[in-house]
């Protein structure tokens, strides 16, 4: 993402715009490459086309697409590893075209997201696995996975250790937690709920058809566990569940319309295309033995993909598309407007540290910044163990021109016990309060901000008890 917005500066086009194009083209990469992988492991159109048709109505893709964020980036990379996995396997014969590709697609994937480097390392043992059995394939193996993958990455990743002292990104260790986080774990257990409940009843419904002594022998005749389908679907599962088990020892702030879990998405949909399509051909050879059990599949499926998109459309309207709204509304009319005013006021010398929401304001601000949730800060990332009282005094040493306060109260900094004992510091009465930012919304959130009193010209410390200032600049009541 930084590399494709870099570019697109240099073009000339806004770091806002670009990620939305980035966005764009993701999705219509995630659609062909996910259309291409279904018709591989799905016997019926109409099966895999199902799969699709639940994958397109999921109103939280539509909102990472424009998010601006790497969520659909990652996706994208992921599936197109996936599906080049599948194509070298099933050949006897790999080109070092195809080797060059996945090698390409596979550092992309480790530099769009860390976990990206989870899947790297399984697709790698897998394809080291077949070179071993493929004397021609060797050689092109070797080189193409040696100049496109392994030595871009060992200079990235050392380079990183050198510049930043890690091998994983600061957001990495903000996040991660040494044990199990409820919080993870309850949007994950939404999500199944959500997304994957009602496709799973169905699909184990089907596969209880294979319990019927009668088609016994039926099954001895079709052969459904074809290697390459076995692997590259294997190391999708294994991924998933690699993440997943990460994930819920962490704090994964930020996890708005499953952010998080969204990867997790496709691969339940082509595990669920491929046990359907075994199913489907077990019920198609004794449809005339059982023509019912045929036809109950058939409109099993149909049922289900329908309350499932019905589901999905109120969804969409119901919850994801307010949501989206209100949060661009509140992003409008409190961090862009925060960013811009601390720009005018502060010179560029001075440091910003805001508590903790940081978002775009670093960027409008064009000041350093520390984000206290840890985001982009070593000391904070890699010290959360530490007491108030250490990051207060951590606080006070960046020595900041400006502090923003996200506080869910309009008459005092209300922002956890951190926040507070920051507040009652005697060091921070050199700050004074110069703008309180409302939203549209109706939701109690706000954004204080405060400036140093050396910084600020005569009488330009604003008393705002009374009345809240919207970043559209019109004046709305206290909540």
């Amino acid at each position: 993402m930084p590399l494709g917005i870099a570019l697109g500066l240099n073009l000339g086009i806004t770091p806002k715009l670009m990620s939305h194009l980035i966005g764009i083209l993701s999705f219509l990469v995630v659609l062909i490459t996910l259309h291409n992988i279904l018709t591989r492991f799905c016997s019926r159109s109409f099966i895999y086309l199902s799969m699709l048709f639940l994958f397109v109505t999921a109103p939280f893709i539509y909102t990472h697409v424009f998010s601006g964020l790497e969520t659909l980036p990652f996706i994208a990379l992921l599936l197109v590893s996936s599906l080049q996995l599948h194509t070298i396997i099933s050949l006897r014969s790999s080109s070092f075209v195809h080797y060059s590709a996945i090698a390409l697609s596979l550092f992309a994937l480790s530099l769009c997201r860390p976990e990206g480097a989870i899947y790297t390392i399984i697709v790698m043992c897998i394809l080291s696995g077949t070179a071993l059995l493929r004397i021609t394939s060797r050689r092109k193996f070797v080189i193409s996975s040696l100049f496109f993958l392994i030595l871009p990455g060992i200079f990235y990743f050392v380079w990183r250790w050198q510049y930043y002292g890690y091998l994983l990104p600061n957001t990495f260790y903000a996040k991660q937690d040494a044990s199990f986080v409820y919080r993870s774990f309850s949007d994950l257990k939404f999500f199944c709920k959500e997304y994957l409940f009602l496709p799973a009843v169905f699909v184990v419904s089907t596969c209880m058809v294979y319990r019927d002594k009668t088609i016994a022998k039926h099954q001895q005749k079709q052969q459904f566990l074809k290697t390459n389908d076995l692997l590259t679907l294997g190391s999708l599962i294994l991924f998933g569940i690699i993440i997943v088990v990460q994930y819920l020892r962490s704090n994964l702030g930020m996890d708005y319309s499953y952010r998080f879990y969204a990867p997790l998405y496709p691969i339940a949909l082509v595990l669920f295309g491929w046990i359907l399509s075994a199913s489907y051909e077990t019920a198609r050879l004794i449809r005339q033995s059982k023509p019912l059990l045929h036809i109950a599949i058939i409109l099993g499926l149909c049922v289900t993909l329908l309350i499932q998109v019905a589901f999905h459309m109120n969804w969409l309207l119901s919850k994801e598309m307010p949501f989206a709204l209100n949060y661009k509304t509140r992003l409008a009319e409190m961090h862009h407007v925060v960013g811009r005013y601390i720009k005018k006021q502060l010179p560029d010398s001075e440091w910003l540290i805001v508590h903790n929401d940081a978002g775009v304001i670093p960027y409008y601000s064009e000041l350093k910044t520390i984000d206290f949730g840890g985001l982009n800060d070593e000391f904070l990332a890699h010290n959360k163990k530490a007491s108030i009282e250490d990051r207060v005094n951590y606080f006070f040493s960046k020595k900041p021109g400006a502090v923003v306060f996200t506080t869910y109260e309009w008459d005092q900094v209300n922002h956890g016990p951190e926040a507070n004992a920051i507040i009652s510091d005697p060091r921070f009465k050199e700050f004074k309060l110069v703008k309180k930012y409302n939203n549209t919304t109706g939701l109690k959130y706000y954004e204080f901000v405060f400036i140093k009193e050396n910084l600020l010209e005569q009488n330009k410390v604003i008393n705002l008890a009374n009345k809240a200032t919207a970043g559209d600049g019109k004046r709305y009541p206290i909540n």
